[in-house]
């Protein structure tokens, strides 16, 4: 995608790990209000969905003991499968209708959440079935005019800056990113906490940073152990020359304060 033409600029939202029903909606409220903010001082706003926007974790073959039982019949593939797919993706699809009301253009990264549906498509699920798994389809992005990245392919805006959902975790996940995408900038989200490291590589400087999370701090699934993570979003102002300035905003307290002064509350 190419840097905006002369005299214009984008804002660019990237909002990652939604994870469905645990959604912080404090935090996605506020990057509504920001968005359109931003979009009625004739800034054109691209919103990045950078991945793990549904959670299907009635897709998970391993932790999962319900997903076994129900495959062995037909009767468990509409009850459970198809019946947990149709609540998760009307999800989407209405948090997709408020998205693109604040958007210019929108983007669809595939997060390794997202990808289980496609899993599940390609291997256990019945032929017939196929088409309730199909998120493209189901999320009626080509209707939408919404692109689809998959997962742990690369966006890319401009010469400078890179966008992919992420791969990895740990004290290297920063470092490994910014290598698999070039030694370019790169924003990716995935590990759920707001981070940054610097590089100086090649003869040039860029930077990683790691995206916070949309979902709640604490689901179910993590059993209350400690972790890392932050609340938040990133946005990025990108010039014709493809030169850009980065803020990640960070929401404590269900506010975010930007750096206008502007008080953004849920």
């Amino acid at each position: 995608m190419p840097p905006p033409k002369k005299d214009r600029r984008y804002a660019i939202f990237f909002i990652s790990d939604l994870h469905s029903e645990h959604l912080h909606k404090p935090t996605y409220d506020m990057y509504l209000q920001h968005a359109q903010y931003v979009r009625q001082s004739n800034i054109d706003v691209i919103t990045v969905i950078g991945g793990d926007y549904l959670d299907a974790a009635f897709l998970m073959k391993k932790k999962n003991p319900l997903y076994k039982q129900h495959l062995k019949n037909m009767s468990g593939i509409d009850e459970y499968f198809v019946a947990n797919a149709e609540k998760e993706i009307c999800w989407g699809n209405k948090r997709l209708d408020e998205i693109q009301i604040v958007s210019d253009i929108t983007i669809f990264m595939e997060g390794n959440h997202d990808w289980r549906y496609r899993e599940f498509m390609n291997t256990d699920c019945p032929h017939n079935y196929r088409h309730n798994f199909d998120l493209d389809k189901q999320l009626r992005l080509e209707e939408r005019n919404i692109s689809f990245i998959w997962y742990n392919d690369w966006l890319d805006i401009g010469e400078h800056l890179s966008f992919t959902h992420g791969m990895y975790h740990g004290n290297t996940a920063l470092q490994k990113h910014h290598q698999n995408c070039g030694y370019r900038n790169v924003v990716f989200g995935h590990i759920h906490q707001a981070s940054s490291k610097s590089f100086h590589s090649r003869g040039r400087l860029s930077m990683a940073w790691s995206n916070p999370c949309m979902s709640t701090l604490n689901p179910e699934y993590i059993k209350n152990s400690d972790n890392n993570w932050s609340n938040g979003y990133t946005e990025i102002i990108m010039r014709e020359t493809g030169m850009f300035n980065l803020s990640q905003h960070v929401c404590i307290d269900n506010e975010i304060h930007l750096p206008c002064g502007m008080i953004l509350r849920a």
